[in-house]
C-alpha cells in the first residue's frame, strides 16, 4: 500500500465518529445499522455517510441478511496498518 493511500485512511479515522465505529465493530464483530445507531450519538443520515467512506476505503466490509445490512471491521487492514505502525514500513 502506497503512503497516499495509508494517509487517506488515517485521515477517514481522524473523524472522531468513525474511530468509534472501528472501535465498537472491533469488540463486536458484526453489527447491522440500527445496532451501530444505539451505541453512537448520531442519527441515520449520518451513519450511512459514515459508513459509506469506511466501505469505500474498505476500512469496513459489508453483507446482506435479508432486509439487514451487517458491517464488520476489515481486520486484515487492520492488522497491516498495526503491521505498518510498529515496523515503519510501506511502499513509498
Amino acid at each position: 500500500m502506497k503512503t497516499e493511500d495509508l494517509a487517506n485512511i488515517f485521515k477517514l479515522l481522524g473523524d472522531e465518529s468513525r474511530l468509534k465505529i472501528v472501535f465498537i465493530l472491533f469488540k463486536n464483530n458484526s453489527l447491522n445499522a440500527s445496532d451501530l445507531l444505539k451505541r453512537l450519538n448520531i442519527e441515520q443520515p449520518t451513519l450511512s455517510h459514515h459508513m459509506r467512506l469506511l466501505l469505500s476505503y474498505k476500512i469496513v466490509t459489508s453483507k446482506r441478511e435479508g432486509k439487514f445490512m451487517y458491517y464488520s471491521l476489515n481486520k486484515d487492514l487492520m492488522n497491516y496498518l498495526s503491521f505498518v505502525l510498529k515496523e515503519g514500513e510501506v511502499n513509498y
